[in-house]
């Protein structure tokens, strides 16, 4: 079995909180604690006195961590570099409420490594850039900077990805760059800074998540489908396609641009696409058994509409990039 397929609850009660922030992870606007991994954690595939942050689904959606797993195990598909993520449960934090379930995901550096994120680089690129807003996150400035080798087919997988899942939250600060320093170099006596670019990590405002269960059945209308997934105001990259532009092209007309742009990425495209319906069944259906709370509870019925969603995306997209 992968341990992407690992279908039980990890509990995190027992594990060290990081003390760094009191415990508590400061951004983004889910709840979120970081925990170390213990000695010879439980299930044994985790990484050993490893940073993890157990994630909380909003308040309104309650069933919104699950997002974070699944987007793991479609990243595995589509061979896109997400973090692994798994579903935890904590006694302590839910304290009179009873358990609290959440995503258990693995920390995507280590520590003689530094992150910084996207946020920092627009700034710098962008002298006046709004970085509580940012409305001038754009995909050429991005591609003009050259941060690292293969920046070009980063971007393609990771917004092909994103776009499967419908992500609308690819901010500037959900992407960056991790450095690391090498050994001093005998000859130049110069530190050699290394670098990569992140995985695609908070994954959890996508894979329509904000529809209630009553309101599947709306989306029994093609017409009403169509028009969910491809309103430009909602359906959408968290980033423009350029600062002159303005910001009003959907998830695939965006990708067909991309394309047009780089020729030679359709290959690497229609190779993340060639995903079926059965490799998600396979993955995926393994997560309505875990045993949780009600109140957190991956129903069958979200997770077929989230697959139909999803396949719906990636037929929309091969549209947009002429795929017969």
């Amino acid at each position: 079995m992968h341990t992407a397929d690992y279908n039980e609850a990890i509990l995190v009660d027992t594990w060290s909180l990081d003390q760094t922030y009191d415990g508590f992870f400061p951004k983004g606007a889910r709840e979120k604690t970081v925990y170390f991994t213990p000695e010879n954690p439980h299930p044994p595939f985790l990484k050993a006195n490893h940073r993890h942050l157990f994630k909380k689904s909003s308040h309104r959606y309650p069933w919104q961590f699950w997002m974070e797993i699944i987007a793991y195990r479609i990243g595995l598909i589509m061979d896109v570099s997400v973090p692994p993520a798994y579903v935890a449960v904590s006694d302590k934090e839910g304290g009179n409420d009873g358990p609290v379930c959440g995503a258990l995901i693995e920390w995507f550096y280590g520590t003689h490594e530094t992150y910084v994120d996207g946020g920092r680089f627009m700034s710098v690129w962008i002298p006046d850039f709004d970085s509580h807003k940012g409305a001038q996150h754009n995909l050429q400035t991005i591609l003009e900077s050259n941060l690292f080798k293969n920046t070009v087919q980063y971007w393609a997988k990771v917004l092909v990805f994103d776009t499967i899942i419908g992500n609308v939250d690819r901010h500037q600060d959900n992407w960056g760059g991790i450095f690391s320093k090498a050994k001093q170099d005998d000859i130049s006596n110069r530190t050699e800074i290394k670098g990569r670019m992140s995985p695609a990590f908070d994954n959890g405002t996508a894979l329509s998540y904000e529809i209630l269960e009553p309101n599947f059945k709306k989306f029994a209308d093609p017409a009403y489908t169509l028009r969910y997934l491809t309103n430009p105001n909602k359906a959408k990259h968290h980033m423009r396609w350029s600062l002159e532009e303005p910001d009003d092209v959907n998830f695939f007309q965006f990708m067909g641009r991309f394309l047009k742009q780089f020729p030679d990425e359709r290959g690497c495209i229609e190779q993340i696409l060639g995903f079926t319906r059965d490799e998600l069944e396979d993955r995926l259906f393994g997560l309505t058994r875990i045993e949780t709370p009600e109140f957190y509870r991956l129903t069958p019925q979200r997770l077929e509409f989230t697959i139909d969603m999803i396949m719906k995306r990636k037929e929309l997209m091969e549209k947009a990039i002429a795929i017969h």
